[in-house]
């Protein structure tokens, strides 16, 4: 199994691909947070970077516990982690899972036009 090492405090931290079966608890988790972000589309950054601490409030519970499932660290020790370590653990997640790859895949697909042609039912 294909795994990422991260180095936080001299501790090797090893971050495997994530299990299928753990992912309704992730997607539930990461819908909380994107549905958070999705606000910001329309501002400017000035008023997203005023927003942070509001950011940050409301959405470091959900990733420390989305990090507790996608890594081997328990909530405890991930809330004692700065934030440098927090995106250092995330961008292993997303690397190990290959999600920028899933990502894209998905996107050439839904891009491409339908390979069957429809059936016209109505005759």
């Amino acid at each position: 199994m294909k795994t990422v090492t991260v180095k936080i405090d001299e501790k090797n931290i090893e971050i495997q691909k994530l299990p299928i079966g753990k992912y309704p608890e992730v997607i539930r988790l990461a819908k909380d947070i994107f549905s958070f972000f999705s606000k910001f589309d329309t501002i400017d950054n000035e008023t997203l970077i005023a927003q942070l601490p509001t950011l940050i409030e409301t959405n470091i519970p959900t990733f420390i516990k989305l990090l507790s499932i996608t890594t081997p660290l328990k909530e405890e020790e991930l809330a004692e982690y700065g934030l440098y370590e927090f995106v250092e653990l995330t961008l292993a997640v997303v690397e190990v899972n290959q999600y920028i790859d899933i990502y894209n895949r998905l996107k050439k697909v839904t891009a491409r036009p339908a390979a069957l042609p429809r059936v016209n039912s109505a005759k």
